[in-house]
């Protein structure tokens, strides 16, 4: 697994960062369950930096637009978001991936 496409600069282009849905595709898992999982540790991942949260608008099926919430992580964060997911391969690829 590439790690180009798993990471990429902040919108400031500050720092490198990867989103939510990046690790929700990357582990082949449903993107609410990975935000569900940064909502319950948000705590946790807000000590390596405040844990970003922001909306963008979605095409829904019915040809309407929905808000959906993405976290954006910086390598600490998705690191230890990644950690407190169960070592199957996919999660060990991406831990690799990302490190």
């Amino acid at each position: 697994m590439s790690n180009t496409s798993l990471v990429f600069m902040s919108e400031d282009q500050t720092i490198p960062v990867t989103t939510s849905e990046v690790i929700a595709t990357a582990l082949d898992k449903e993107h609410k369950d990975v935000i569900a999982l940064a909502k319950k540790y948000q705590a946790d991942l807000n000590e390596f930096g405040l844990a970003s949260f922001k909306t963008k608008p979605i095409i829904s099926g019915k040809g309407g637009t929905q808000d959906k919430e993405i976290a954006i992580l910086n390598e600490q964060q998705a690191t230890l978001l990644i950690t407190y997911k169960r070592n199957s391969d996919k999660v060990r690829k991406l831990k690799i991936a990302l490190v």
